[in-house]
């Protein structure tokens, strides 16, 4: 995504040596993408930090807490459950990008929820100390 940024920079400056030095497909998918597509981009991949300090703090669980071994395929699973709307949508079972944006939005929400409520059940408060 950054080097995307980068090359949409050059182009928006017209600089010629630039623009020699992209493909022209390239400068074309780039200058008739719509702004939410981007947006959406963006938003994905926070979610997706979401989705992987969610799952950390599942396996943080499971070394620290040593009858927990169980949340080491918990994990896994869950890790395959959030992929579902993308692989179904490289798979055109999903031909909607927002939908399977919104998809993996409410599955990452659902995640974090359940680690959260699991780290509370086990007594784990995740808060900063005053000196």
């Amino acid at each position: 995504m950054v080097n995307y940024l980068v090359i949409s920079t050059g182009i928006n400056a017209h600089n010629p040596k630039i623009l020699a030095a992209i493909p022209n497909s390239l400068v074309q998918s780039l200058t008739s993408n719509t702004g939410w597509l981007i947006s959406a981009a963006i938003i994905e991949r926070l979610f997706a930090l979401w989705i992987h300090l969610s799952l950390s703090v599942l396996v943080w669980i499971a070394v620290n807490h040593a009858a927990k071994f169980w949340l080491y395929p918990l994990a896994i699973c869950f890790h395959a459950a959030v992929d579902i709307p993308a692989a179904m949508h490289q798979t055109n079972l999903l031909a909607s990008p927002s939908v399977t944006l919104i998809l993996t939005i409410i599955l990452t929400i659902l995640l974090g929820w359940f680690v959260y409520w699991y780290a509370h059940k086990l007594g784990l408060h995740f808060t900063t100390q005053k000196a």
